[in-house]
């Protein structure tokens, strides 16, 4: 009798096991393998594609790893539900909206009071939109326009062209617009943020200030001059899911025409913004 008690509790003990061993099975964690041979195991709670991955550890920890730091990553198959659903976002793909603005600093000939070319440009503002479509993790693709507003050295121009005291003079601003085809980089450094770098090609639209000289109550106007030429400029900065601190530079060579004569004016602008995404 005692032997057939042992068997039927043994049995019993086997069936037991048998019935449980599934439950264990589903509860068999998550695993993250990281590069450094390390293996994280818990419960994944939020994965970015591409960019992050949450683990809720066994003591109810919260641990994030950057895809670069991850091997590969095992997710069990569950027959009851997670203490929390996965988020899965997929960061390619995405269209963002941005509105900036800054300074615009003239560079070069541009700014240059001294040589043939000068353009005696001031220190100006800038505004500009941007609509980016994310192309994949690390790249992007960018349709944009930047004005900038410039005004001239008036005292300086009045030297360089030798008028004497006695003459008025008043002169306008330059107006600069690039509209651009931009193609840029990401290079990710947390979560939600990361370093960019883009370059750009496009028109470029710009204008002349319009001047006038005034002696003795009597005075003639120059008429602001508009014309066209091909620009190209490039982009550097810093972007989270709000906001854009970046640098940008555009340059061109418009040529405008005063009395049946061509005047190619060198433009080059760095521009300091900050923008605010949308």
């Amino acid at each position: 009798m005692a032997d057939a008690h042992s068997i039927r509790l043994f049995s019993l003990s086997l069936m037991f096991a048998a019935s449980i061993f599934p439950i264990f099975a589903q509860d068999q964690p998550d695993a993250i393998y990281l590069r450094t041979g390390k293996v994280i195991r818990g419960v994944i709670i939020e994965k970015v594609s591409n960019d992050y991955v949450k683990i809720q550890r066994e003591d109810g920890s919260v641990e994030q790893y950057s895809y670069s730091e991850i091997e590969r990553i095992v997710q069990s198959t569950r027959a009851k539900p997670r203490p929390y659903e996965i988020v899965e976002v997929d960061t390619n793909h995405s269209v963002t909206f941005l509105l900036a603005g800054g300074a615009g600093i003239p560079l070069g000939e541009f700014s240059s009071t001294k040589t043939e070319l000068a353009g005696f440009a001031l220190t100006g503002w800038t505004i500009g939109a941007q609509l980016t479509y994310q192309t994949s993790q690390l790249t992007f693709l960018a349709i944009g326009f930047s004005l900038s507003s410039n005004s001239v050295d008036e005292t300086e121009l009045k030297k360089a062209i030798g008028l004497p005291s006695s003459i008025g003079l008043s002169v306008g601003k330059y107006s600069t617009v690039l509209v651009s085809l931009g193609l840029g980089f990401r290079f990710p450094i947390q979560p939600g943020s990361h370093f960019y770098l883009m370059g750009q090609l496009g028109p470029m639209f710009a204008s002349t200030p319009s001047i006038t000289v005034s002696s003795s109550g009597v005075g003639s106007t120059q008429e602001a001059v508009s014309a066209t030429a091909f620009g190209y400029g490039g982009a550097a900065g810093f972007q989270n899911p709000n906001i854009d601190l970046g640098v940008r530079y555009l340059a061109g060579k418009p040529a405008y025409e005063f009395a049946d004569n061509e005047y190619e004016q060198p433009t080059a602008i760095f521009q300091i913004v900050i923008g605010f995404i949308l």
